[in-house]
């Protein structure tokens, strides 16, 4: 038999229900995860971003619900901040009207990092190991026969 969960309840007065400054009555979430390579400088940018996109969403970040997570959520999944900005302002030439919350446009920052990926230029090998790969893989991506390839110490010697 399950037992039903207790709830820890706040005491009056205490630590944690001292308001927190700026804090008010919004329903938005201003909290994000810090972990312990961010940065406060960091940690203000998230917010600045996430309250940019909410009011250009069309969600007024006084009076609705809003969380800076989702945003975090963007960036660290490689996410720029021009990118979301961007991707907002499209998605919000097709909405009919503003969105509940910021996790709307989540689907969609997903697709266009998608896509900045595949369009990204892949970067040059610099070793000698690096270049026979970058030249293994466009003789094998032209249908060459991968065992006719020289070896990369034959490959070297004939550089």
């Amino acid at each position: 038999r399950r037992a039903q969960p207790s709830i820890p309840l706040p005491i009056p007065g205490g630590a944690e229900t001292q308001a927190k400054p700026g804090a008010g009555n919004s329903d938005h979430d201003d909290q994000i995860e810090s972990s312990s390579d961010s940065s406060s400088a960091r940690a203000e940018d998230v917010l600045a971003l996430a309250h940019e996109v909410a009011t250009l969403a069309g969600i007024d970040p006084a009076r609705s619900a809003w969380s800076a997570r989702d945003v975090q959520g963007w960036l660290a999944a490689g996410a720029t901040a021009e990118l979301v900005r961007a991707t907002v302002a499209d998605v919000m030439t097709r909405a009919k009207g503003p969105p509940a919350g910021l996790r709307y446009f989540t689907g969609a920052i997903q697709r266009a990092i998608e896509v900045a990926r595949a369009s990204a230029p892949t970067p040059k090998p610099v070793t000698p190991q690096g270049r026979w790969a970058a030249a293994f893989a466009d003789h094998c991506d032209r249908g060459g026969d991968p065992l006719r390839f020289p070896k990369f110490e034959a490959w070297q010697a004939a550089a």
